[in-house]
């Protein structure tokens, strides 16, 4: 597993193209997301662990009740190469822009 922070921007939940690959696996924008940092071994998979819709991760200090999911779905499906590469890049150029 890589020992790397990532900061995954709330807009990315948001963003069509994360949407579309949501719809392609009949899935949530917080899955794909999740399914990205687990396949890139950023995180590892766990079920039943909350995680923080605006912050992108398993534990956010700042959040309120309703940005939390009460557990999160167990990944059933992977990103093929051409859509790990569409997220690396997306979290990549968010980086930058910060």
């Amino acid at each position: 597993m890589k020992n790397e922070q990532i900061d995954i921007p709330a807009e990315l939940f948001e963003d069509e193209v994360v949407c579309f690959i949501a719809g392609r696996y009949h899935t949530s924008a917080e899955n794909v997301v999740r399914c990205f940092l687990v396949q890139d071994g950023i995180y590892p998979e766990q079920e039943n662990e909350p995680f923080c819709q605006a912050e992108g991760n398993r534990a956010c200090s700042n959040c309120q009740g309703e940005k939390w999911k009460n557990e999160i779905q167990p990944i059933d499906f992977r990103l093929e190469d051409n859509e790990m590469e569409i997220m690396r890049d997306m979290i990549a150029k968010s980086q930058i822009n910060e």
